[in-house]
């Protein structure tokens, strides 16, 4: 075997990396179109959030074709083209029809690279998409010479002189990518079934959960009181899939007048929320507390819509700008967003969350039946409708511990339960507690609120 045969075969090794990533990369986009979330241990290794944005993100597809599916076609195509070059089955074209595929990869890795720099979030198998990349440039420009980039030029020439069997080769191309396509979104839509199985399957859960407390004390509110339905959002602003679903409701809520909606925070952060473990989304807190600033001048809609658009960047410089651009009194805002009851409204509201069952975003609930994960808008009109015709009849008994434990706890007395420093201890009387909340990064007002409420 040749030199040049030998980088070549090392050019198919390394893109068959590249394959098995992508391919992986889109079972996974595939869990979050079904799940609304990843499982996947090698992303929360790397990065909590990384894989869930990047995946979520608009920059992850082309149209409706992710963009890991056309990377997995490419790369088959690029080692199906190496072996039969080395083979000798095709013309002098495949030379440079490789090479300008692979720089055509490395400058869609720059820019989703910026993309994931900008938004702050790695996703640890598209960083290793970037390095196949790397390494077939590397490869490229070894079996090139010195005169590579020149050489490159040079090979369109060759391209335009062999139209037709590039033609050939791109149709093939587009074909592949056409029935992946069809394959992926057929999957998807046998799994999550049809509109109105999906609806039966959320309303036989609700049923199973019985009806839970609704409160909308102090909550933004938009719709007719007397409205038919009433539907409370449990969101978190850096959530992407939570954005999804505040566009779904927008665009329902004006098409129902009989529908009320309702918002609480729930963001995913131990910054101000004391059932997360780890700071999940970094800037979570802050956007709610700029919401929460925002409602006190009777702003929240306007404010909930921009920080979605700027998701999720929320540094104070960018909340500021933000509220003067809805017209907010920026003095005032710049001062409530270090009010401490501002934490103590966020909360109260993670507190609410809990009691009604709510552990991730977005959760919901309408008319107190309780719901998880984001809903297209057609699919939420067809719960509205399933619930305003619903005769089912369900107990008021939330199936949650921590409402459990606030009923249970108000026949304990003080002297029957201890704190370690820092911790907040629920539980039944003389048994392990189930919810231990930790409380050391509070002051000691959202202390005694969180110990009231509990």
């Amino acid at each position: 075997m040749s030199r040049s045969q030998k980088y070549w075969m090392g050019f198919a090794f390394i893109a068959s990396f590249g394959l098995i990533d992508a391919a992986y990369l889109t079972l996974m986009k595939i869990e979050v179109e079904i799940t609304g979330a990843t499982r996947s241990q090698l992303c929360h290794a790397v990065s909590e959030q990384g894989c869930t944005i990047a995946l979520s993100s608009p920059m992850s597809a082309v149209g409706p074709v992710p963009i890991s599916l056309i990377g997995a076609v490419t790369y088959m195509l690029l080692i199906a083209l190496v072996i039969a070059m080395v083979g000798r089955k095709v013309g002098a074209w495949a030379k440079p029809f490789l090479s300008w595929t692979v720089l055509g990869s490395i400058v869609a890795s720059i820019g989703l690279a910026g993309v994931s720099w900008v938004n702050d979030s790695w996703c640890p198998l598209c960083i290793g998409l970037y390095a196949v990349n790397t390494g077939l440039l590397i490869l490229l420009r070894l079996e090139h010479g010195k005169g590579w980039l020149r050489e490159c030029v040079s090979g369109l020439r060759t391209l335009f002189q062999n139209m037709a069997s590039v033609g050939v080769l791109l149709l093939l191309y587009a074909s592949l990518i056409g029935g992946a396509q069809w394959a992926y979104s057929a999957h998807i839509e046998r799994t999550i079934g049809s509109l109105e199985d999906r609806v039966r399957v959320l309303l036989k859960k609700a049923h199973e959960r019985g009806t839970v407390p609704m409160s909308l004390t102090d909550a933004p509110v938009v719709g007719k009181k007397d409205s038919a339905l009433t539907l409370i959002k449990f969101s978190d602003f850096q959530c992407p899939y939570c954005k999804n679903f505040w566009e779904s409701v927008e665009k329902v809520r004006v098409e129902r007048p009989d529908l009320q909606v309702a918002f609480r925070h729930y963001p995913l952060s131990s910054k101000c929320n004391p059932f997360m473990a780890s700071n999940f989304h970094k800037e979570a807190c802050q956007a709610a507390y700029a919401a929460a600033c925002a409602q006190r001048q009777g702003k929240f809609w306007e404010m909930g819509t921009a920080l979605y658009e700027h998701q999720p960047q929320f540094d104070e410089l960018t909340l500021i700008r933000l509220a003067h651009e809805i017209g907010a009194d920026v003095g005032s805002f710049r001062q409530c967003l270090k009010d401490p009851s501002v934490q103590e409204e966020i909360v109260r509201d993670i507190l609410e969350a809990r009691i009604a069952g709510i552990e991730s975003t977005p959760g919901f609930l309408i008319n107190g039946h309780r719901f998880d994960g984001a809903l297209p808008p057609a699919a939420l009109s067809s719960l509205l409708d399933a619930l305003q015709n619903d005769t089912g009849s369900d107990e008021h008994h939330p199936r949650d511990p921590l409402w459990e434990t606030i009923k249970q706890t108000r026949t304990v007395q003080t002297t029957d339960r201890r704190e370690p420093e820092g911790q907040l201890l629920a539980g039944k009387p003389n048994s392990e507690p189930t919810i231990q909340v930790d409380i050391h990064q509070f002051n000691s007002t959202t202390r005694g609120t969180i110990r009231a409420l509990l």
